[in-house]
């Protein structure tokens, strides 16, 4: 029975679980006591561990019939060594087999991780290189749903190419009208500065021309009607006054300032221009008159600038009349509805 296969001990117990003989490849003595026998249920499932840990092997058992009728059974101890390295054997295929399984399950993840993370690590990379390159664009993947994003992103690259090439062309033409600003105004402020200095020396040479008109007037007094020098001064007092009217004109150009009207009566306003404008008709045989009505109505004007009209008004029309000698200049003020009506007359020959 020991020969027949790879057992260690053998033991015949009789019906009743007692021990009737024993045998062992190593001729150890029989126990004392009988393993657990088919007759005899077994301590707990630790002893049956415990026998496959320790070197008793594993225990077998076969009834034995005599005519039909169990008389006993065999009990064999299979061989621990040979039991373990089935085991190991066994333990080994399965190890081997479920390494290769979980082998192949990571070859397969990462195939896919590259498949699928690879691109999303190019379309992190790419939304990161946006701030700071411009026409980032990514290679499409195989993978339709990647596709559609990998596609995506480059539209949206080439949309912010596209911005950030006319926000350039914008910043351009920008810096461009600004410079052409600066000039016109450096250009402007030099122009008002020449005119400053112009508007001075007009002023000077107004006052030389004024000084040369009343010794020109001075000396035509003088002169008697039919003197040879007469023409030639009357020439120098024609070409004096044009030339101060000229210089007046380019003053009031030059001098030119907003507006700053104020509600006021225009009365004093007349009678300051009405007194300028004596010297002047006076030299011209011409008789000034101001007639102002006492409800005349208080007017928003600006006081300079109607002086000036006024003023421009009375040489023009003293100058009209001058070559024929004599007439009137009126100036009246009136209320008419509730208005003021304000009314320039004068002797002269008129527009034609």
């Amino acid at each position: 029975m020991l020969a027949a296969g790879p057992f260690d001990r053998v033991w015949v117990v009789n019906r009743s679980g007692r021990l009737v003989a024993c045998a062992s490849v190593r001729n150890d003595p029989c126990p004392e006591h009988a393993p657990p026998s088919i007759f005899q249920r077994g301590s707990s499932p630790l002893e049956a561990l415990q026998r496959l840990i320790h070197p008793e092997g594993i225990v077998a058992s076969a009834p034995v019939l005599r005519e039909g009728e169990l008389v006993g059974a065999f009990y064999l101890d299979y061989s621990h060594d040979e039991v373990v390295g089935d085991a190991r054997r066994l333990a080994w295929g399965v190890a081997l087999v479920a390494g290769f399984w979980i082998a192949v399950g990571l070859g397969l993840a990462s195939y896919f991780l590259m498949r699928i993370a690879r691109p999303l690590e190019q379309v992190v990379e790419a939304a990161e290189r946006l701030g700071e390159e411009t026409g980032v664009q990514l290679p499409v993947p195989p993978d339709r749903e990647l596709a559609d994003l990998v596609k995506a992103v480059n539209r949206m690259s080439l949309r912010l190419e596209e911005r950030r090439q006319e926000n350039e062309r914008l910043i351009t033409s920008l810096e461009e009208r600004v410079e052409q600003k600066t000039r016109e105004v450096l250009r402007a402020d030099r122009l008002a500065t020449l005119g400053g200095i112009a508007a001075g020396f007009a002023h000077e040479l107004g006052n030389s021309l004024n000084v040369i008109r009343g010794f020109n007037a001075v000396a035509l007094r003088e002169l008697p009607a039919d003197h040879v020098n007469r023409p030639d001064l009357e020439a120098v007092k024609r070409e004096v006054v044009r030339s101060a009217g000229l210089l007046e004109r380019f003053l009031v150009f030059a001098r030119a300032r907003p507006g700053k009207a104020q509600v006021q009566t225009v009365e004093p306003v007349l009678a300051e221009v009405v007194e300028v404008l004596g010297p002047a008709a006076k030299a011209a045989s011409v008789a000034v008159e101001m007639r102002y009505a006492p409800d005349a109505p208080e007017v928003r004007v600006d006081p300079e600038l109607l002086r000036q009209a006024f003023m421009n008004l009375g040489l023009n029309a003293i100058q009209a009349m001058q070559p024929e000698g004599g007439g009137a200049l009126r100036f009246q003020g009136r209320r008419e509805d509730g208005d003021l009506v304000l009314q320039v007359q004068d002797d002269g020959p008129g527009i034609d």
